[in-house]
């Protein structure tokens, strides 16, 4: 028999006992026990158990999530040898002989080892600090920027702080209103046979002080919002975190904008090169792969290029860092033109959509409705930034009034997708290079990118012959021009795949910017 705090474990026999007496806790929930028990206290993926316990079925998580909480309810007091990793799964802790009545930690669930975050130590001390003076903080930023391992770090330092607990819940898999109540209910370690309703797991979290993580919240945004503002309303002493690519849009939200990492100028030497948080990383990356490897300074410029094309996204450096390893630097930076299908290849232990860049991107594309995809991928014609006019002309559905499209411009930014710059008291988009490559696709995918890139070419055309006109005119009423270079023509005519395909427009040396 396998001691665990006050149970005895036989998976032999199929048998499992508290004080000599048998319980029935099912089938299923032994074989997720054994499966936590045979790692020997490493991390065991939510997938890798569910391909364990349910082989070759399609499962939900919230499943997995029930009988993990069955299991921590029948070691009791000793609960917390079962502890989840946020972001990578769960794993049962070495030590197995523990007494009953042993001094365990505050929280009942873990939020992992304090695992530093490169570029992210300021971020973290400020979200602490929003948490510490409001009840809700959301962290809103693209897919991949690092949201969940940043408020698994952010939770870790709340909790060594406060002392208070932290509940971290996974909303990945869920898709109802069922779904996310389960899934709060499974972390709490309610009975979960007769689903409680909103208003007793308030009463539970008001409690005691807690943190409650709610992560992955954008494809179930709306439930969650409301299920936040009630639960605040019952928990004074409750904080909540929540990770999503767009804001709740509830009054008790402070929104802190994750940003990607800091990446080097084209012009940097290379001791500046190597200070950058997104070099760090991928550094750190290359050397988890492969700790021989050695980088001279031209490699060292070959990086800073690639963290810069990369846009600083962290999962995108580190599936980069994964080919180095393999393909080397100078095929990885020549190949980055076709980085949807280079950047594959993620860690096991991630969600599915953080295993390819594209995967990353297909999740938030498939939250878009109709009007949103559509000016999405035809804003792909914009490299650099562009004017919510160049936009109307070029990328308007048509039939589409400019009201509605202010409308559906602010949900691609609030959802993370588009990026917004003020230029004075004028508003510039982007569509990040990783971004942009991706919705390119997807024009092709559509049949539109011909017909798109004539759109953009003529709107260039009239822009370019306006400007032509304007400097005529300030020339001819110029009372004494002084002497001044020749003005170029204006060119009469612009090919499509020279607007629009990435690796002639790097060649330009003006990109359209209208």
């Amino acid at each position: 028999m396998i001691q665990m705090g006050t149970l005895s474990v036989d998976f032999e026999q199929r048998d499992i006992r508290h004080q000599g007496e048998s319980l029935r806790i099912g089938a299923r929930a032994l074989d997720v026990l054994e499966v936590l028990y045979r790692a020997n206290g490493s991390v065991v993926s939510k997938d890798d158990i569910m391909e364990a316990v349910w082989p070759g079925l399609i499962v939900e998580e919230n499943r997995l999530q029930v009988h993990v909480a069955t299991l921590r309810k029948a070691l009791g007091a000793d609960r917390d040898l079962i502890k989840t990793v946020p972001g990578r799964g769960y794993l049962l802790i070495a030590n197995l002989a523990v007494a009953h009545g042993a001094a365990l930690p505050a929280e009942p669930i873990a939020v992992g080892r304090a695992v530093p975050l490169i570029g992210r130590q300021a971020d973290i001390v400020q979200i602490v600090d929003m948490i510490e003076r409001g009840a809700v903080v959301t962290l809103v930023g693209a897919g991949g920027i690092g949201k969940t391992s940043l408020a698994g770090r952010v939770a870790h330092e709340f909790r060594s702080q406060s002392g208070d607990r932290v509940l971290f819940v996974a909303l990945a898999s869920a898709a109802t209103r069922d779904d996310v109540l389960l899934a709060i209910a499974a972390e709490l370690g309610l009975e979960t046979d007769d689903l409680p309703g909103i208003d007793r797991i308030g009463d539970v979290l008001a409690a005691s002080p807690s943190l409650l993580v709610l992560d992955n919240a954008e494809h179930v945004v709306d439930l969650v919002a409301d299920f936040v503002d009630t639960l605040t309303s019952r928990a004074a002493s409750l904080r909540v975190l929540v990770t999503s690519r767009e804001p709740l849009h509830i009054s008790v939200e402070a929104v802190f904008r994750v940003s990607s990492l800091a990446v080097p100028d084209s012009g940097a030497s290379v001791d500046e090169i190597e200070r950058y948080s997104a070099v760090e990383l991928f550094l750190a990356r290359i050397r988890a792969a492969t700790p021989d490897c050695a980088v001279d300074p031209a490699g060292m410029r070959l990086i800073g290029d690639i963290c810069r094309r990369l846009d600083g996204l962290p999962l995108a450096i580190e599936l980069a860092a994964v080919r180095v390893a393999t393909l080397g630097l100078e095929i990885v930076a020549s190949r980055l033109d076709d980085r949807l299908n280079l950047l594959t290849g993620g860690l096991r232990s991630a969600l599915p959509r953080h295993q390819t860049l594209r995967a990353t991107f297909d999740w938030s594309y498939v939250l878009l409705d109709g009007a949103a995809r559509s000016l999405f991928r035809r804003m792909a014609c914009f490299i650099g930034t562009f004017t919510f006019d160049a936009a109307r002309e070029v990328a308007m559905e048509p039939g589409m009034s400019a009201a509605e499209m202010m409308a559906v411009l602010g949900e691609l930014v609030a959802k993370s997708l588009v990026t917004v710059e003020f230029d004075g008291t004028q508003a510039r988009y982007r569509l990040t290079e990783s971004t942009r490559a991706y919705a390119l696709e997807k024009l092709h995918n559509e049949g539109e990118f011909d017909a798109i890139a004539e759109r953009h070419a003529c709107y260039e055309r009239e822009q370019g012959e306006a400007r032509m006109q304007a400097q005529a005119a300030d020339l001819a009423s110029a009372p004494a021009p002084a002497p001044r270079e020749p003005v170029a023509a204006w060119p009469g005519g612009l090919e499509a795949d020279a607007l629009l395909e990435p690796a002639l427009m790097r060649e330009s040396a003006q990109p359209a910017r209208r």
